[in-house]
């Protein structure tokens, strides 16, 4: 009887999903993790970037379903499954790469997927223009020309006509930023009304929203409004108790968040076995074998030679005999022939008649049975340089 026992691991999961075909991300500044707004204004935390934000103005885009982030003087990759972001590369200032008193401001693509960023001068509320080679990392001014005393913290194309809006937050109003010039054209002389305007972002359906950061001096709150893009003014749509930074609208046709709580269950199952088997097998074979002439009857034939004039233990050559059965060749292969100066290889039947006999002077002999004397059976003898037979063997002709 066997017994046997199995500790069998359950995983039970418990999981909570949710899924939305369109929605935004953006970072909580106080976690530096990723959230999901959708158009409800639930709030999904994701996971931690493991980056850290720096301050809430950052820069969050999609392009062909990949959630970039330029943070610092780095472009990320944003999992929006886990939130992890992942550096692509650094960016670095073609025409002035020594110019450290800038912030990489916000990012946008154009209808044919150039990206463009604003780069902010520290301390003066303005900067320039620039492109960006999100492959390479090398970004490049549009011009020398200055954006003015705005303070620009957001931008984002607007693809139908391929316009760049910008917002400002010193004026709290929307201009249009010049791709060719690199200037900040008045659009609108009405403030959008809101407190301090950020990063702005398109839905799918072509309304525009807009980041409004309030409580600025208490506790930072957010407000998502929408942009009326004829007039320039935004209403508030939904009030966040939190300091969110970077707005990225997804539309990638759905996106799932899991979140699986996992318990593992132990079992032990004890089995008894008691099957016996026992097979018997006999097999008697009779075999009758008549040898009148007592062959022994090997593939090759062996015959270890005592060398006379050789002390022990190298005066041993071995010469091999094969095929034995033979049918029209056999081949006589020497060993050490040089050691056996003087010694003889002999064939003979079984009438004493000489059917080969050579000299030990190389290393083999291969010779035609076709001019032996037929079928049956030979001696083969080793023969020293007194005429002594030192070993005599058998080979069989078939």
């Amino acid at each position: 009887m066997k017994k046997t026992i199995l500790s069998i691991a359950l995983a039970v999961s418990s999981v909570f999903s949710f899924s939305q075909t369109h929605g935004f991300y953006t970072i909580d500044v106080a976690s530096d993790s990723l959230v999901f707004l959708d158009t409800l204004g639930n709030e999904t935390p994701i996971g931690p970037t493991g980056r850290d934000l720096g301050w809430d103005c950052t820069a969050l885009e999609f392009h062909k379903d990949t959630l970039y982030w330029l943070n610092g003087d780095s472009l990320l990759f944003i999992n929006i499954n886990t939130g992890l972001a992942t550096p692509l590369r650094r960016i670095y200032d073609v025409a002035y790469p020594n110019d450290t008193n800038t912030i990489w401001g916000p990012i946008a693509f154009d209808s044919h997927g150039h990206c463009y960023f604003h780069k902010e001068e520290i301390g003066v509320t303005q900067g320039y223009l620039y492109t960006l080679n999100i492959y390479t990392g090398a970004a490049t001014r549009v011009s020398n020309n200055l954006s003015g005393n705005l303070s620009i913290l957001g931008i984002e194309f607007d693809l139908t006509n391929n316009t760049l809006y910008a917002s400002s937050e010193s004026g709290n109003k929307m201009f249009k930023y010049d791709t060719i010039s690199g200037t900040v054209i008045n659009y609108t002389s009405n403030n959008m009304g809101t407190t301090t305007a950020g990063q702005m972002e398109y839905d799918n359906n072509g309304v525009l929203y807009i980041w409004d950061k309030v409580n600025v001096s208490t506790s930072p709150s957010k407000d998502l409004m929408r942009v009326n893009t004829i007039t320039g003014i935004a209403t508030s749509v939904f009030l966040f108790n939190k300091d969110y930074g970077g707005l990225a609208f997804y539309d990638g046709g759905g996106c799932t968040y899991y979140d699986t709580i996992t318990t593992i269950v132990y079992d032990t199952t004890f089995i008894y076995d008691t099957l016996t088997t026992m097979v018997y097998d006999t097999t008697f074979i009779y075999t009758t074998i008549t040898d009148t002439n007592l062959i022994s009857v090997t593939d090759t034939l062996v015959i270890n030679v005592v060398l006379t004039a050789i002390p022990a233990p190298n005066n041993i050559n071995t010469i091999n005999v094969y095929p034995n059965p033979a049918f029209d060749h056999i081949t006589i292969d020497n060993g050490n022939y040089s050691n056996m100066g003087g010694y003889t290889a002999e064939v003979v039947n079984t009438l004493g008649q000489v059917v080969f006999q050579s000299t030990i002077n190389q290393q083999q002999f291969y010779i035609d049975l076709n001019t032996w004397t037929g079928t049956g059976t030979y001696f083969i003898s080793i023969i020293d340089p007194l005429s002594n037979t030192i070993d005599t063997r058998t080979i069989i002709l078939q």
